[in-house]
């Protein structure tokens, strides 16, 4: 995917090339090394990120354990606002490019650009929806339908993502994953 942002939405919205360049201006890329946490910027409130190059999970601290909630990998926005006393953060598993919007340039934005806000609250709609399906498998498959699922919807996550990481975010045990590959391997249910 290409690291031009302005180029990506403009794509989407058919847009002008100042329009192209505004993006460009207003939502800085970062680029953050693997293991590294990404953090939200100082000074300003981050509505949101786009991953535009590596693997990124979102999880929770549950007394003293983590717990991966979703991964995003290039094209993928994230509906996240990271706060300081949040037990929710965001990791880089691989080195990523991510574009960071603030408040304050969303807000910009929505007033220039004709179509960026449907553009951002259907990607945030996304977000949310992967979420809700992902709740959702957890509350009603049992972890062999969750690890099916998971080979046919996102068949990159099983070669780019250690099996602690899955195991977590199928809610089992790595163990458990591993007699489920087995078992699969094996021919049997």
């Amino acid at each position: 995917m290409s690291m031009d942002l302005g180029e990506i939405i403009g794509q989407e919205l058919k847009l002008k090339d100042e329009q192209k360049e505004l993006i460009r201006k207003l939502i800085p890329i970062h680029t953050y090394p693997k293991g590294a946490s990404i953090t939200a910027l100082k000074s300003e409130t981050v509505q949101g990120f786009f991953v535009l190059k590596g693997l990124v999970r979102l999880l929770r601290n549950v007394d003293g354990e983590e717990r991966n909630i979703q991964f995003y990998t290039e094209g993928d926005s994230i509906a996240e606002s990271l706060e300081k006393s949040s037990d929710r953060s965001l990791e880089c598993l691989e080195e990523t490019s991510i574009a960071v919007l603030t408040s304050s340039a969303e807000a910009k934005l929505f007033s220039a650009i004709d179509g960026f806000e449907s553009l951002c609250r259907g990607s945030m709609e996304d977000d949310f929806q992967n979420l809700r399906h992902q709740f959702e498998s957890l509350l009603s498959e049992s972890p062999q339908e969750r690890y099916i699922n998971l080979m046919k919807t996102r068949p990159d996550l099983l070669q780019r993502v250690p099996q602690y990481h899955l195991a977590s975010y199928l809610g089992i045990k790595p163990e458990s994953l591993s007699r489920i590959r087995r078992r699969m391997s094996e021919g049997g249910d």
